[in-house]
């Protein structure tokens, strides 16, 4: 599999730079993301020992040094089974992987969030809102966005089942159901953290 992966750096909601990478490997946006997420850890503990910070173009260096990355692109689009979109923004890096039959369609296959805050203003229920919650949260609101715009094409729809729609909609909601599981396997973990301190509440 091999995946063309646009970087994109935002200030403002204005986009400053654009970087592209090759993934000429077999990986899917999902094990894209896992080498993502290992990227700025990375960057953040400074374990690839060249003093590099976590930014923009330092992340990109970093995806760049993986065996099967590089920012040599081949011509054409014949080459590309998955296009993914990196957005770096200064608290939040936003993935959306599409597959080569959904792109043009507009079907996300897969969409993450990684919240790159070091501290915050609160203790750790707070942190867990910020990085347990809230980037579910956004993952299933743009899904639901996604699946909202659409509601003129079900309106008009005569065989729903048999129409590009459904198979947007299916996805979607797919994908809102493992975002939503991921909120419970979140909560459960955190609950689990702090139950001994409630229970000497009673």
């Amino acid at each position: 599999m091999r995946s063309l992966i646009k970087f994109e750096n935002e200030e403002n909601n204005i986009t400053t730079k654009i970087e592209y990478v090759q993934c000429d490997s077999r990986r899917n946006p999902e094990s894209i993301w896992g080498d993502l997420v290992q990227a700025i850890k990375e960057l953040k503990t400074d374990k690839y020992k060249e003093g590099l910070a976590l930014s923009f173009d330092n992340l990109v260096k970093r995806m760049i040094c993986f065996d099967g990355y590089s920012n040599q692109i081949c011509e054409g689009s014949d080459w590309i089974d998955y296009y993914i979109y990196v957005w770096y923004e200064d608290s939040t890096i936003v993935m959306k992987g599409f597959s080569k039959e959904h792109y043009y369609s507009g079907i996300v296959d897969y969409e993450n969030r990684y919240i790159t805050l070091s501290v915050n203003e609160g203790n750790c229920i707070d942190d867990f809102l910020i990085r347990g919650i809230k980037p579910q949260l956004d993952n299933i609101n743009d899904m639901v966005d996604s699946i909202k715009s659409r509601l003129s094409e079900r309106q008009i729809a005569v065989e729903y089942h048999s129409t590009g729609c459904y198979e947007k909609d299916f996805t979607q909601i797919s994908m809102i159901k493992r975002f939503a599981q991921k909120i419970v396997d979140n909560c459960n973990t955190q609950l689990e953290r702090i139950s001994e301190f409630y229970t000497k509440l009673n």
